[in-house]
C-alpha cells in the first residue's frame, strides 16, 4: 500500500472509482496468470467483477455487494 500510494488515497476521503480503477485490470492479468485449472481463478474473476460493479453502486447496496463478494470467498 505503501509504495503505490494507496494509503494517501485512502486517508484522503477519495471516491472509490479512484481508489479501485485499477483492481479490475489486476485480478484479470493474476487469473490470466493462474490459469483456468487453478483452484484461486474463479476468485480472482468474481473479484474483477465485483470491482468493475462497486463504483457504480449506491453505498446501500455496495455493502450487499461486498456481503456477497466476502461469502463466495
Amino acid at each position: 500500500m505503501l509504495k503505490t500510494g494507496l494509503t494517501s488515497e485512502v486517508l484522503s476521503a477519495a471516491k472509490a472509482s479512484v481508489i479501485y480503477r485499477n483492481y479490475p485490470l489486476y485480478l484479470d492479468r493474476a487469473a490470466q496468470l493462474l490459469g483456468k485449472e487453478h483452484y484461486m481463478y474463479p476468485i480472482y474473476k468474481q473479484g474483477k467483477h465485483y470491482f468493475e460493479e462497486y463504483p457504480k453502486r449506491s453505498k446501500k447496496s455496495q455493502a450487499k455487494l461486498f456481503s456477497s463478494f466476502t461469502m463466495a470467498i
